[in-house]
């Protein structure tokens, strides 16, 4: 038996929408605000409300209960504040946020569809704008044709359920071709994965890929879910040549993909030869420490042996 997330009763077959790995009725599956009939995979939840992605900026900036004005973005995740005297440091770090919003905007200056709007409210605030993510996809993901089925995007959204090949087209992204997508300071990682996935019409779960930092050195890592994609650009800064946003299809069994480490990767930047002589001076300090090491144990080995002697004339 089925049970609707929202209003905690059971759901017949015939009622049944699965979105983002939880069900519910046809009847509650609509916007808290506007009350428009919400598509799956597009929408957010809030307070244990659903909310569209239209409506949900709006809403935070209504929220003025203490629990939402006690809430602060610190380096990318949401954390509680129950500390009243935190108010000087809480400001200092909403003065940082902004301040970085600003060098962003700065940064696209020539490009105003890139430049995010940064509102202010309460002790937080919401920075909105366009995160430019990157394909890098090996496995090809699946689209629906309706133009050849009368199945709806309803039916298809859980890939477990048995589809008709001739009701799937295939879709492969253009690697390493971007793409916009408009987020806010309040998307964790998982909310953006959904809606790119959403704006392109893809119907593989949004937990079969993830989003990773790629810096120009090589290195990379995995966003974890409960971080903030956005607030993370603000973080490394606004240039795509010195890092950039991917995202990647995983393995459900080992969800962090296994990347290059950063001791590894600070060497990528060097040329063969550099490499070489870097190698070369490698081994020679280890043979200066061996001999070092062979000195030491050398003369504790004759005071050893001298002892012995000694001990041995004794008797």
């Amino acid at each position: 038996m089925d049970w609707c997330d929202t209003c905690c009763q059971l759901i017949l077959p015939q009622e049944k929408i699965h979105s983002l790995g939880r069900d519910y009725h046809q009847n509650c599956f609509h916007c808290a605000q506007c009350l428009r009939q919400l598509q799956p995979g597009k929408h957010l939840q809030l307070d244990q409300q659903l909310f569209c992605n239209r409506c949900c900026s709006t809403i935070m900036l209504q929220l003025t209960d203490q629990t939402k004005s006690n809430m602060i973005i610190q380096d990318g995740q949401q954390c509680s504040i129950s500390n009243p005297q935190q108010a000087p440091q809480i400001n200092s770090h909403i003065n940082s946020i902004i301040q970085k919003a600003q060098e962003y905007n700065s940064y696209y200056a020539k490009n105003i569809n890139l430049q995010l709007k940064i509102t202010k409210y309460n002790n937080n605030v919401l920075i909105e704008g366009a995160l430019k993510i990157y394909w890098q996809l090996n496995s090809p993901t699946h689209r629906v044709d309706q133009q050849h089925t009368s199945c709806t995007l309803v039916d298809l959204v859980d890939l477990d359920k048995p589809v008709q090949e001739d009701q799937r087209l295939t879709y492969l992204p253009q690697f390493d071709s971007v793409q916009q997508v408009r987020v806010s300071s309040i998307l964790s990682t998982n909310h953006v994965i959904a809606l790119l996935l959403g704006r392109n019409k893809i119907i593989n779960h949004y937990r079969y890929y993830g989003l990773f930092l790629m810096y120009h050195n090589g290195y990379s890592r995995q966003l974890k879910e409960e971080e903030i994609p956005l607030l993370i650009r603000l973080q490394v800064g606004p240039s795509d040549q010195a890092c950039k946003i991917v995202i990647k299809d995983i393995h459900t069994s080992d969800k962090l993909e296994r990347s290059i480490s950063q001791e590894a990767a600070q060497f990528m930047c060097f040329s063969t030869t550099e490499l070489e002589n870097i190698l070369k001076q490698y081994q020679f300090e280890e043979q200066r420490e061996l001999e070092k090491i062979r000195t030491k144990y050398s003369k504790q080995k004759i005071l050893i042996e001298k002892q012995i002697q000694s001990m041995h004339s004794c008797v």
